[in-house]
């Protein structure tokens, strides 16, 4: 009987110690995975959103400013979807996937946050043009603010650094192209109507 007992509690013994190897493990992983996630830093964080909402600032400024001679540019009706659209994905998405990566334990959060700035923007965005750009705007807005968060939070942490310094290259791009054919076309429509006779 005391063998008996004996080989029955050094098997509970040999079992316990195989489930807490198997608890040991499943830690290590988790702690593994943890560590591959996706995170930025505070301050590299903060320099990309002021990028964006700077080239927000800007365009919004300057189409403003220019908006009586947007209705010029060959092709008005498409320029004036097109530039809410993409100019709200890129910027959005490039602020999300920071905020995604800056807040990767509080998702539910930083969703709601991510929406809320698609909003915004794309609201910002779309307001020289009224009417139904600045719907396309917010639209494009929210799509690219969740799809960011979405990215910052699982892409590794080294990955995203690269990738949200290449959207945030890829947003200052799109603006100066869009600026030029801007400023190219108002060049065109003075000139034209400059010589245009008296």
């Amino acid at each position: 009987m005391a063998s008996g007992n004996s080989s029955a509690m050094n098997m509970g013994h040999s079992n316990s110690m195989s489930m807490n190897m198997g608890h040991s493990s499943t830690t290590a992983m988790n702690m593994g995975h943890m560590s591959m996630s996706a995170g930025v830093s505070l301050t590299y964080g903060i320099v990309i959103l002021a990028v964006c909402v700077a080239v927000v600032l800007h365009s919004l400024f300057t189409l403003l400013r220019k908006r009586n001679q947007l209705g010029h540019l060959s092709g008005h009706n498409t320029f004036r979807h097109s530039v809410p659209m993409t100019l709200g994905m890129i910027s959005t998405m490039t602020a999300g996937s920071v905020i995604g990566g800056m807040m990767e334990t509080q998702l539910s959060t930083a969703y709601i946050i991510g929406f809320a700035v698609g909003v915004v923007l794309g609201l910002l965005i779309g307001l020289p043009f009224k009417e139904m750009a600045i719907l396309d705007g917010m639209v494009a807005g929210v799509m690219g603010g969740l799809m960011g968060i979405m990215l910052g939070d699982m892409v590794p942490q080294t990955g995203l650094y690269a990738v949200t310094t290449c959207m945030a290259a890829l947003l200052a791009v799109t603006w100066i192209v869009l600026l030029r054919r801007i400023h190219v076309h108002q060049l065109a429509h003075s000139t034209n109507t400059q010589n245009i006779p008296g």
